[in-house]
């Protein structure tokens, strides 16, 4: 059997199968375990979920989505430049983009530098959208 290259070079399979399949296995993960995260959050802080429009939020998430891809290519990147140094910025980048955009505290109460990059940031608007949508029950804007 001759080795066909448009295989992997771990296993003989197609490349497009492969980046498919751990693209699907990342994506079904992040949802069964963002879910498992909203039950476990819903008990211990008596969340009432009873107004939450879910449809709202997965078509926040699917929309948003495309801009995290731009910002996960960047990521992935910078462990190639420089392996040992890499991860670690990684790591800032996604504490910074945390902070900037409101999932600690709302970027209102930031100083006006922060709130500023703050607006840049594409996690602001997911974050204010979802929240929206799942504890007050709004509709996906238009």
């Amino acid at each position: 059997m001759g080795r066909d290259d448009r295989d992997t070079f771990m296993a003989p399979v197609r490349r497009a199968s492969h980046l498919l399949s751990t693209c699907g296995y990342a994506f079904l993960y992040g949802i069964l375990r963002s879910g498992l995260i909203l039950i476990v959050v819903s008990i211990f802080f008596d969340l009432n979920q009873g107004r939450a429009n879910f449809f709202s939020a997965a078509g926040i998430l699917a929309v948003s989505s495309f801009s995290f891809v731009g910002l996960g290519i960047v990521a992935a990147v910078l462990p190639l430049i420089s392996p040992e140094k890499g991860v670690q910025v990684v790591h800032i980048f996604q504490a910074l983009l945390l902070m900037f955009s409101g999932v600690y505290y709302e970027i209102d109460v930031l100083p006006l530098w922060m709130q500023l990059v703050g607006k840049l940031s594409p996690a602001t608007y997911a974050l204010r959208g979802m929240r929206a949508s799942i504890l007050e029950g709004r509709d996906m804007p238009e």
